[in-house]
């Protein structure tokens, strides 16, 4: 499960998704937490495509919090580097500690 944890030190679920529009056509790039592993460790799952719904999908799992959030932090900067823009964000954290850098970086 993608335990972003939050100031308070709780786990907190979230989603990220970010969108960019190519010659007329919208693609977007999401990024949830899913269920959490059966015994231990972290996952999050990306999707992506001009339909979120029957997009591409691949479940990144890690033994550690740390490797965890470097993979999320550096699948985010790519795509923000390829210019997706932030649209939508959710997480039961108010200020947390890794998605309120992309929402300053992507929201317009």
């Amino acid at each position: 499960m993608v335990a972003f944890s939050g100031s308070s030190g709780h786990s907190y679920p979230m989603t990220v998704t970010l969108y960019r529009e190519t010659n007329g056509r919208m693609h977007y790039y999401s990024v949830f937490d899913n269920q959490g592993l059966l015994f231990d460790g972290y996952e999050f799952t990306a999707v992506w495509g001009p339909d979120l719904n029957r997009g591409r999908k691949k479940q990144y799992h890690f033994a550690t919090r740390r490797a965890m959030l470097t993979r999320f932090r550096l699948l985010m900067k790519k795509r923000i580097d390829d210019g997706y823009r932030l649209l939508y964000t959710f997480s039961r954290e108010t200020e947390s500690d890794i998605l309120s850098p992309i929402v300053r970086e992507t929201a317009g």
